[in-house]
């Protein structure tokens, strides 16, 4: 019997790190580059939330899933097939 196994490599590495990392603990070391992204967010009850042209508070309206790895990886776990 031979059995197909796929994965996927899954990192830590998220694109809102380096912006909440950089807001927690702000240094001048921090990239240039992480230093202009965070002035248009700020942590919000420990939430990364985008501040909009007109300094309201937005929560981003889409694909707001910080757990969606961990959920994925829950639901693929359930699934008799895989």
């Amino acid at each position: 019997m031979e059995i197909d196994v796929n994965s996927a490599i899954i990192t830590e590495d998220d694109w809102r790190n380096p912006i909440i990392n950089y807001l927690r603990h702000p240094t001048l070391s921090s990239e240039k580059r992480v230093r202009i992204m965070a002035l248009n967010y700020l942590m919000w009850n420990g939430d990364l939330v985008r501040k909009g042209k007109d300094e309201m508070l937005l929560r981003r309206y889409g694909y707001f899933w910080p757990t969606m790895i961990e959920d994925c990886i829950d639901y693929s776990k359930g699934c008799e097939a895989c």
